[in-house]
């Protein structure tokens, strides 16, 4: 009889696992698409894409320079001319914000190398407003440099 009871509490349980285990979960890639910069229909978050290019010798971000808001993701996909990374150390970025990227290890982001993979970082509110200047390592001596700006909603409503 005991072994009877744990297989129907065992018929009850996996539905529920496997129910809760196929979401795409908060890292979830859905909203991935053609578009520049997308939304994410259930967490409201706006995804910006940024492309990882190179060809010949020039190597760079497309579009080189960006403005967010304070929630908003980027995702940097490495799409030609690898390898690729993204890297903040070193470079002009907001007081204060050094310390928050190493802190959720985003100073540096890892190596893309084949075509389609993604690196993201999501802007929470701890981040400061202002200028976010970051560079691809293997290519820096080809220029290849970005710019994310955070913007507050006051400055991104007058620039429209």
């Amino acid at each position: 009889m005991r072994n009877l009871n744990i297989l129907f509490v065992a018929s009850l349980a996996l539905p529920l696992l496997l129910a809760t285990g196929c979401g795409g979960g908060a890292d979830s890639n859905a909203a991935s698409n053609n578009d520049p910069s997308s939304t994410t229909s259930a967490s409201a978050v706006t995804v910006h894409d940024v492309a990882m290019r190179g060809e010949g010798t020039t190597f760079y971000f497309e579009p080189k320079e960006l403005t967010i808001q304070r929630g908003d993701v980027v995702r940097w996909k490495m799409v030609d001319g690898a390898p690729h990374n993204v890297n903040f150390t070193g470079q002009k970025i907001p007081e204060g914000a050094r310390v928050i990227l190493a802190n959720k290890k985003k100073l540096m982001g890892m190596m893309l190398v084949a075509a389609g993979q993604t690196y993201e970082m999501k802007f929470t509110e701890d981040f400061p407003f202002g200028d976010y200047n970051y560079v691809c390592d293997p290519h820096i001596a080809f220029n290849m440099t970005g710019k994310i700006t955070i913007a507050e909603k006051s400055e991104l409503a007058s620039s429209e």
